[in-house]
C-alpha cells in the first residue's frame, strides 16, 4: 500500500513503545501493524504473512546472538561460565524457539482459518471486519492467500540474510551504548563480556511480568554484570543511565509520535462505541 516515511516512522515508533510496554516478544505491537496494513488496503493474509515474517526473523536472530555471544564469551574467559548464565541463555533460546514455533503454526492456512472460526463472532472481531470493510466470508477468501513464512522465506534467502543483520545490528548498538557507559564511568571491561551481560538481559527483560519489564529489568542487569565481575555499585549506576537512555527518556518521544495510531488503535479495541481509526491526521467514521 502507499504509506509516507512518515507514516511508517509513526508506526515503528508506537510499535516499540507498545512492545516495551507489553513485552510479549514482539506480538504485542504486531496487532496495530496488522491493523494498520489492512487499513491501507493490504489484504488480511498478505498483512498476517509480512508479520509472520518478521516475527520469525525477529525470533532467529534472538536465538543466534544468545548462542554465538556465550560461545565468543565462553572462548574469552577459557570456558569458565558462571552456570546460571547457561541456565539464563537455554531459557531465552526455549523461549524464541517456543514463540517461532507458533509463529510458524500460525502461518499455516488451516490454522489461520481454524482460529478465525472460533474468533468470528465476538464483537471486536465484528467490528474490525467492518472497518476494513470486509465481510467474514471476504476474510475467510483472503486466508486462502496466506504465504507460509518459511517458504517465502526460502525463496529470498538474501532478505532473510539482511534482516537478520539489521537485527544483529540492534543488539551491538545496545550492547555498545552500555560499554561506553561502563567507559566513561572509568571501568573497563573486555567487550565479549559486555555484550554477554547485556544480550543475557535482554532475554531477562522478555519476561512478561510488568510493563517495560520494570524492576525485573533493572534487577537482572544488575545481577548479571555483578555476577561478571563488576562492582555493585558500579552495576547499579550503568543500569540505571543505561534504562534512563534507552527506556525513560524516548518515553515523551515515542507518546508524541504514537498518539494518532497506538491511542486511537486502543480506544477502538476496548471503547465499544469509539468509532474513530486515525491515520495520517484524518478520521474516517
Amino acid at each position: 500500500p502507499k504509506t509516507s516515511l512518515g507514516e511508517l516512522a509513526k508506526l515503528s515508533l508506537s510499535v516499540i513503545f507498545i512492545n516495551h510496554t507489553l513485552p510479549t516478544g514482539g506480538v504485542s505491537g504486531n496487532g496495530l501493524v496488522f491493523h494498520f496494513l489492512v487499513k491501507k488496503g493490504m489484504g488480511a493474509a498478505r498483512a498476517l504473512s509480512i508479520i509472520l515474517m518478521e516475527l520469525v526473523t525477529s525470533y532467529t536472530t534472538s536465538i543466534l546472538v544468545i548462542i554465538v555471544t556465550l560461545l565468543i564469551y565462553a572462548m574469552s574467559v577459557g570456558g569458565n561460565i558462571p552456570v546460571v548464565f547457561y541456565w539464563i541463555g537455554g531459557g531465552g533460546v526455549l523461549y524464541y524457539l517456543t514463540l517461532m514455533t507458533i509463529a510458524s503454526i500460525l502461518g499455516s492456512k488451516r490454522q489461520v482459518a481454524f482460529l478465525f472460526g472460533k474468533l468470528r463472532g465476538f464483537t471486536l472481531i465484528e467490528r474490525l471486519l467492518k472497518t476494513w470493510e470486509m465481510t467474514p466470508e471476504e476474510m475467510h477468501d483472503s486466508i486462502d492467500n496466506l504465504e507460509y513464512p518459511w517458504h517465502v522465506l526460502r525463496q529470498h534467502p538474501r532478505t532473510y540474510l539482511s534482516a537478520i543483520l539489521s537485527y544483529t545490528g540492534v543488539f551491538l548498538f545496545d550492547a555498545l551504548t552500555v560499554c561506553a557507559l561502563y567507559y566513561g564511568i572509568g571501568l573497563s571491561l573486555p567487550i565479549p563480556t559486555i555484550i554477554a551481560g547485556y544480550v543475557l538481559t535482554a532475554v531477562i527483560g522478555v519476561i512478561p511480568i510488568s510493563p517495560g519489564s520494570l524492576l525485573i529489568y533493572e534487577g537482572g542487569m544488575t545481577f548479571i554484570f555483578v555476577t561478571l565481575g563488576v562492582p555493585l555499585s558500579a552495576a547499579i549506576l550503568v543500569t540505571l543511565l543505561y534504562r534512563g537512555l534507552s527506556f525513560w527518556a524516548p518515553i515523551p518521544v515515542w507518546l508524541f509520535a504514537s498518539h494518532i495510531l497506538a491511542l486511537n488503535f486502543w480506544l477502538f479495541a476496548l471503547l465499544p462505541h469509539y468509532k474513530g481509526i486515525i491515520f495520517s491526521g484524518q478520521t474516517h467514521r
